[in-house]
């Protein structure tokens, strides 16, 4: 079962477009501090006819009116999944807490078996950015991609010649490779970590795909069209998606 809550909040609103924090890196932490701390500070929402309640007086002429956060236990679900509803009825978010207990239980050690005891990640801490304002440095992030970004159009080409076949008139050499699916840098620079996690989490990855396919159909059908149509016939091993990433003891600042 999933309890759909339909909310007033209208995400073309001129207020909920505009970027909220702060551009500047100390300024940006500060204010994610402060947010952190209301949202710790949000009112715990009761049950399901309390969380429409509080929707509706969050969420005044499209935007919210008030400077709070709700927080929503885990426990008024009672197993069911919750779909929260933008104003024009698009997805806001959804929450789906019925992951077998088979899968659930193995989660963490399976994650430490894929590393296999190697170091491919490194702890910083956040002061260390903090201390030094001018660094490009950026949390260390694991991207398992397929990129698939194309710099030729194929606007107004002959259809009667294989592309592999063509080439420009306006350059010395065609780049045929630059228009094919391409792993990403993390994906070559970690492959046995990349088929350990594969295979560690594909029951997790089938059931993902399942749980969005039967809860959030439309949705699935625009997402899944990317996944299904990759040049040469390539597949993603997470699809729908075309990314997998993996985040651990990860805090970040407002983006």
């Amino acid at each position: 079962d999933v309890t759909v809550i339909q909310t007033l909040y209208d995400r073309k609103h001129a207020t909920n477009v505009r970027f909220p924090a702060k551009t500047n890196r100390r300024e940006n932490v500060i204010w994610t501090e402060g947010e952190r701390v209301k949202a710790e500070a949000g009112e715990v929402v009761q049950d399901i006819i309390d969380l429409r309640s509080k929707l509706n007086k969050l969420y005044v002429e499209g935007c919210r009116t008030e400077d709070r956060y709700l927080r929503i236990p885990m426990s008024i679900l009672q197993g069911s999944g919750l779909d929260l509803r933008n104003s024009d009825n698009s997805l806001m978010a959804f929450v789906c807490p019925s992951l077998p207990e088979v899968i659930r239980r193995g989660l963490t050690s399976s994650l430490l078996a894929c590393f296999d005891g190697k170091e491919a990640l490194q702890m910083q801490r956040k002061q260390d950015f903090l201390d030094d304002q001018d660094s490009d440095d950026e949390p260390e992030c694991l991207h398992f991609s397929i990129w698939n970004r194309y710099s030729t159009t194929g606007a107004d080409a002959p259809t009667h010649i294989h592309p592999h076949e063509m080439a420009r008139v306006d350059v010395i050499r065609t780049n045929h490779t630059q228009c094919l699916p391409y792993a990403s840098k993390d994906i070559l620079e970690h492959q046995q970590l990349y088929s350990n996690v594969l295979a560690a989490f594909g029951e997790l990855f089938e059931w993902l795909e399942h749980a969005m396919k039967t809860h959030l159909p439309e949705e699935y059908e625009v997402i899944v069209e990317l996944s299904q149509n990759l040049p040469g016939g390539e597949c993603s091993p997470v699809a729908p998606f075309l990314s997998l990433v993996i985040n651990l003891n990860v805090t970040t600042e407002a983006h």
